[in-house]
């Protein structure tokens, strides 16, 4: 070895000497300066693409500034938003020596001395803390890149206009207890370990309250898990909306949080919130939306056609609440609901007409001037709107008519020597719905024409049909040969007593020759997520639920259909149980909207903010109604009980 050689080892020997002393001096004394910059350590080449997982570990909460510490060249990352006590952590030097040092602001506990890893993987790169003379291939231009927004703090949408963050928005966890202990095992003063008591009051729900104490330095807070909106836990709150504006009920909910043993509100505390600030925004919500539509409808200058029909609470003729509903057939828009419970009227027949008198009379109270009305074939709206609402032209849906004229075909078929029926049932169907659409004038007599050769039609005779001058011909061309039916048998003397019975031709002259109802009928299969027929409602909850059901509906109603992802349009098969075997082609839409929601808890939480509790209170939409039971006298409980005991019907002697 020539003497060149040995000078450069021992002037490496020097420097590594010198690296250590001054280590050393550091790991004893805090208060030194920071030691000369050591050596580069030799690391593995780094990838110019970061982690966006790790880079996002060392990025502290709200402010976008990197902190790394001189004294740690590989190791964990340190977050210092603010100052704080001295913390003594693991020092990560070269010396390895495994003593502390302390870094400002620190709340961790000790830790165990950081080992560098002798490989770096792409998933766990543990190079967080290394400076730019440390990482040649850092870039500091590149550091945003690849780190979500929620990594760095509180997101712009979480945010309210005052600066606070919206407890609406803010993202929620699922915490177990024994890791939230965790986090006040240790003192952030002088990082002993400290008594730790969680209070978990009935009354708080979701709220947790930890109350740590050091013993050694006194050092005591209470921190909960969740902000409050007035007086009222933000998580109790806004778990008491979701469970409403979803649908769902409060003891489904509350099963839900049982089997998951997950701390939740109870159902009492649930319908506290919902009379006192759930209810009021539903109500408030609807009647904005409502006024908008209708100006919308008075600046559109068309003649108002509506769909009218009601839904029953419950199955069979005993209902107690019908919900009447006006939809526009123009663009399918929820106009006005009217809710009617069976007291305020004869019987539960007559809901339904007392349900139409109301929306007519509410809408015209608001200046809109209906033109056509269409329903299914209730006898009562039709005399009414015949006698004292002549000016309005009333239809009926073309699908009640179709259903009663497919159901007397079914029934036919099932007699002897009349099966060949079921094979004409969907032309007969089809038939009907052909002599409405092709009829936009409204022509009754002309659509019963139509209809009527139909029993011309079935045994191979096209013409000279004599019922209308306008119609004395079938419209089609050349038919291919098929089984027709024979006229003086018993198949076709069925048919005729169906299609040319006297009270079908009363309705077939009211068909409705363009809109039609089956948007209002797919809307009341949307009201169940909310009304459920197998859940009883009082009244307040059956009207702001049934108002829910139509902000979803006239936010959701008219959604475009859905594409692939060659942009053609998506369609999906059903085999409904009616079609017996038979197959629908449906459209597939795009996925639901719920900003609706969104609009009803903030409201919620503005009310509740405001302490504003008697709002329900003033509302008429929200008043109760007499109960059923009300005009009957209600007896003693024990009394009731005796006579239980002593009358049963299955009482043994």
């Amino acid at each position: 070895m020539d003497m060149g050689s040995n000078e450069v080892v021992q002037e490496t020997q020097d420097v590594e000497d010198k690296n250590k002393t001054t280590c050393d001096q550091e790991c004893q004394v805090d208060a030194m300066p920071p030691p000369p910059k050591p050596l580069k350590p030799k690391l593995q080449p780094k990838p110019k693409t970061r982690n966006k997982y790790i880079q996002a570990t060392v990025v502290p909460k709200i402010k976008k500034f990197y902190y790394r510490s001189r004294g740690v060249q590989a190791g964990e990352s340190m977050i210092t938003p603010k100052p704080g006590p001295a913390t003594p952590a693991t020092c990560s030097c070269p010396c390895s020596c495994g003593s502390t040092s302390s870094i400002a602001g620190s709340k961790n506990p000790p830790s165990k001395s950081i080992k560098e890893p002798e490989e770096e993987e792409e998933e766990e790169e543990p190079d967080v803390g290394l400076d730019s003379d440390s990482d040649p291939d850092w870039d500091p231009s590149q550091e945003d890149e690849g780190i979500e927004e929620s990594d760095i703090g509180v997101e712009e949408s979480f945010v309210s206009a005052n600066g606070d963050p919206c407890p609406q928005e803010t993202p929620k966890y699922l915490v177990f207890e024994d890791q939230l202990i965790e986090l006040f095992k240790y003192c952030p003063k002088c990082t002993e370990q400290c008594k730790v008591t969680k209070v978990q009051a009935k009354s708080f729900g979701t709220l947790v309250k930890i109350k740590q104490r050091c013993p050694k330095c006194s050092f005591s807070r209470e921190w909960d898990s969740q902000p409050r909106i007035g007086d009222v836990p933000a998580g109790n709150l806004l778990l008491s909306a979701a469970t409403l504006y979803s649908g769902t009920g409060p003891t489904k909910a509350a099963k839900l949080f049982k089997h998951l043993n997950l701390q939740g509100t109870s159902t009492r505390t649930f319908y506290n919130h919902q009379s006192t600030y759930l209810f009021p925004a539903v109500v408030t919500n609807w009647r904005s939306q409502q006024a908008a539509l209708i100006q919308e409808l008075k600046d559109r200058g068309e003649p108002l056609v509506l769909g009218g029909d009601m839904r029953a609470d419950t199955p069979g003729h005993n209902a107690k609440y019908g919900t009447y509903t006006l939809m526009c057939l123009k663009t399918y828009k929820i106009v006005d609901i009217q809710l009617v419970q069976s007291n305020e009227v004869k019987n539960s027949n007559n809901m339904e007409l007392e349900g139409l008198k109301r929306a007519i009379a509410y809408l015209h109270s608001h200046g809109l001037v209906i033109d056509t009305i269409v329903t299914d074939r209730h006898m009562q709206i039709a005399k009414y709107l015949r006698e004292e609402q002549s000016q309005i032209t009333h239809y009926y849906d073309v699908w009640h008519i179709a259903k009663s004229v497919k159901k007397g075909l079914k029934a036919a078929s099932k007699y002897k020597d009349c099966e060949v029926l079921k094979d004409w049932t969907k032309a007969v169907v089809n038939h009907l719905y052909w002599s409405a659409t092709s009829t936009p004038s409204g022509d009754g007599e002309l659509m019963v024409a139509k209809f009527r050769a139909l029993a011309r039609h079935v045994i191979n005779k096209h013409s000279n049909h004599g019922e209308h001058p306008e119609w004395d011909s079938c419209a089609h061309g050349v038919i291919e040969p098929r089984a027709w039916l024979k006229e003086d048998t018993k198949a076709y003397d069925k048919l005729c007593e169906v299609i040319l019975k006297p009270y079908l031709k009363r309705s077939l002259v009211k068909m409705s020759p363009l809109d039609q109802t089956s948007k209002l009928e797919a809307y009341h299969s949307v009201m169940l997520s909310w009304v459920p027929k197998h859940t009883a409602f009082f009244y307040p909850g059956m009207k702001s639920r049934s108002y829910i059901s139509a902000l979803h509906w006239n936010e959701n109603g008219n959604r475009e259909q859905a594409r692939n992802a060659d942009g053609t349009l998506q369609y999906g098969l059903e085999f409904p149980k009616v079609k017996e075997g038979g197959y629908t082609v449906k459209k597939i839409l795009k996925p639901c909207t719920y900003d609706y929601v969104a609009d009803l808890t903030r409201d919620t939480i503005h009310l509740a903010k405001d302490r504003k509790k008697d709002v329900g209170k003033n509302l008429p939409e929200l008043q109760t109604k007499p109960t059923l039971c009300s005009a009957y006298d209600r007896p003693e409980m024990e009394e009731a009980i005796r006579l239980h005991m002593e009358n049963g019907r299955f009482q043994r002697t």
